[in-house]
């Protein structure tokens, strides 16, 4: 019998998600950090830590929801692709 919230809710790991993760991952890290370049000399010592969280949420959630577009349902390849770009 098909059972359509078990399906949903069971982790997947598609090659297409996977590739839109890692694509979406280094997109966003290498915009963030050029951001984050331009910001860094201007700012002090205090905003540019919050800056930096702020970045890596934005790289997190860009990874996650490219992942997400490509049918990856697993998060742990999400995690582990956003840590290594991030």
């Amino acid at each position: 019998m098909y059972d359509s919230t078990t399906e949903a809710l069971t982790p997947k790991v598609t090659p297409l998600g996977l590739l839109l993760a890692l694509i979406g991952g280094v997109v966003a890290a290498g915009a963030m950090g050029f951001v984050y370049h331009l910001v860094a000399n201007k700012v002090e010592i205090d905003y540019i830590i919050i800056f930096a969280i702020v970045l890596g949420a934005v790289v997190g959630f860009v990874t996650g929801l490219a992942g997400r577009l490509g049918g990856l349902r697993a998060a742990l390849p999400v995690i582990l692709i956003g840590f290594v770009v991030a």
